[in-house]
């Protein structure tokens, strides 16, 4: 079976989903201060949240009660947390203007990005070398995390704020959705934009599928649609 999270104000709720219904609650993790953000690990072993109170917990998930490690160091809410493939370093992203990287082996942070504006998304690429973030300031920026002081590159295109992105976990391509009402689809090996889709929303969400060359994507109005 899997399962699902849904988080309400302080409480995270995970339950078990098996054949298409809800068998159990599995857990109910009751946090500190209302909760904004949370991921699960790639193993599904554990659960990041991040909160209003500037903190980052990793909720271990393998025992009956439930313990968490709280990861401090932003000084604003916390508006994403995303863990990398291999579920060893995770990103989280504040109101505070900052990206910090976290290493799980250590729980300590080992980069802090410092973002010029408001981050409204958030990923990284499939192999966890770079981050991507878009802000209101329409401008896509990629974080190369392998060398020792983390480097950045821009992509200008969208005319507003950047809701939502997703990485191809098959090839070299990024899709961005915006406020703008368009996707964009960016070659991340030439970094140029190879397809621009027009919506007739702002565009709110995007997902690759995991086994196709498919992403859908979630618009304000309640639209949803697959493109290949």
């Amino acid at each position: 079976g899997k399962r699902i999270s849904g988080w309400h104000n302080s409480h995270v709720r995970c339950i078990q989903y098996i054949g298409g219904s809800i068998t159990e609650m599995v857990h109910v993790l009751h946090n500190p201060s209302q909760i904004y953000t949370i991921d699960w690990h790639p193993r599904g072993t554990c659960l990041a949240s991040g909160s209003t109170d500037g903190k980052v917990r990793i909720w271990d998930l393998t025992v009956s009660i439930p313990t968490h490690h709280v990861l401090r160091g932003h000084t604003s809410l916390v508006a994403f947390v995303r863990w990398n493939s291999s579920g060893t370093q995770l990103a989280s992203a504040s109101h505070d203007l900052t990206i910090r990287i976290w290493d799980l082996n250590t729980w300590e942070c080992k980069s802090i990005l410092t973002h010029p504006s408001a981050l409204h998304s958030m990923c990284w690429n499939p192999s966890g070398t770079q981050i991507v973030s878009g802000s209101w300031d329409t401008i896509i920026r990629i974080w190369d995390l392998t060398s020792t002081v983390p480097t950045c590159q821009l992509l200008k295109g969208h005319k507003h704020t950047i809701a939502a992105m997703c990485w191809d976990p098959f090839g070299p391509y990024l899709v961005s959705g915006s406020y703008d009402r368009t996707i964009r689809v960016w070659n991340m090996h030439t970094h140029t934009c190879t397809h621009m889709i027009p919506c007739n929303s702002w565009v709110r969400t995007l997902s690759w599928h995991p086994n196709k060359v498919l992403f859908a994507s979630g618009t304000e109005n309640g639209t949803i649609q697959a493109w290949k």
